[in-house]
């Protein structure tokens, strides 16, 4: 790969990164229950959803690096034991008002109609660690069976999902064919991370901030039926924006980078329980949206505490 494998160790930025992105996820989902009807037209969703999942993806691929080997059990058990387990509890949940899931999300109104939807289609509503797991396999696949010619196996894989993939809901080949190329993005930006480093000085991240105006203003191109190439490019300039913004001004703040760190640790945690305290909101437009946020983050926050200091509960729900 061109370089040595570092230590295993946490990465600060790379967790308060993550933190961030749990926070816009979190955010995203208080403009959908304050706009039920017209989100995807709020310049703010528009923005979150440039860049925060392929951020998110391309995080996990930087990460899976220091991985020499696919650990399938562990992966089961942190992606796809949590995937299943959530979706049926959010089925269970749905009626109760503090979760707005409904009317956000349509539920069969038989649980065996449920059962078979999310067997074929596991990424019904926690597609984010689905489409992790099958990323990580695809990659360990490429490194396995293809040797130094992997990034052909990648390119040929990615090429078939984006050219054959774009209407095929079951098993979530759309959503990998949207973010597979994010995860193995990320897994070479780590594989080459210092080449690149000694391409692009760290002095020279400033200059991605004339960045920001450009993304700010094309982010209104962003809707969920954009082609390939203008999601793609929205995405990268999202990401670029947000990282130079983070480096030089997030990561210069003691109190934010604690708190973002906390929550970067345990994104995959707060991803899934943010989604069962949606519910929580009052008033109208900007104020809803804060209120439904804050009272949804403070419900994450005390059950993200309760789950850590109860283990077998943090077992139970996250299979970890």
């Amino acid at each position: 790969m061109g370089k040595t494998l570092e230590k295993k160790s946490r990465n600060i930025a790379i967790d308060v990164l993550r933190g961030e992105l749990a926070l816009f996820v979190l955010l995203g989902h208080a403009v959908q229950r304050a706009f039920p009807d017209t989100f995807e037209s709020i310049y703010l969703f528009k923005i979150i959803y440039t860049f925060h999942m392929p951020f998110f993806i391309l995080l996990s691929g930087y990460t899976s690096i220091y991985s020499k080997n696919l650990n399938l059990k562990s992966k089961v058990l942190r992606l796809i034991y949590p995937t299943y387990l959530w979706t049926l509890l959010l089925y269970w949940l749905k009626d109760l008002k503090f979760t707005g899931l409904t009317p956000s999300v349509e539920f069969p109104d038989a649980f065996k109609k449920y059962i078979k939807l999310v067997l074929i289609r596991p990424d019904y509503i926690i597609w984010f660690l689905y489409v992790v797991f099958v990323s990580a396999i695809i990659v360990w696949l490429g490194n396995k069976i293809a040797g130094k010619y992997r990034l052909i196996f990648y390119t040929a894989v990615v090429g078939i999902l984006v050219l054959f993939g774009g209407g095929i809901r079951p098993f979530g080949i759309y959503r990998i064919r949207c973010y597979l190329p994010f995860y193995i993005l990320g897994y070479y930006i780590a594989a080459y991370k210092e080449k690149i480093e000694e391409i692009f000085k760290r002095k020279y991240i400033k200059y991605l901030l004339l960045l920001v105006p450009v993304w700010l203003y094309l982010g209104t191109m962003w809707s969920f039926d954009s082609n390939v190439i203008i999601a793609s490019v929205l995405a990268v300039l999202g990401m670029l924006c947000v990282y130079a913004i983070t480096q030089l001004g997030i990561m210069k703040i003691n109190p934010a980078v604690k708190v973002l760190k906390y929550i970067g640790k345990y994104s995959l945690e707060f991803y899934l329980l943010q989604i069962a305290f949606l519910g929580f909101c009052f008033g109208e437009g900007i104020i809803r949206i804060f209120i439904t946020f804050m009272a949804a983050l403070i419900c994450v926050t005390i059950s993200l505490f309760v789950c850590r200091k109860i283990k077998f509960l943090n077992k139970i729900l996250f299979g970890k």
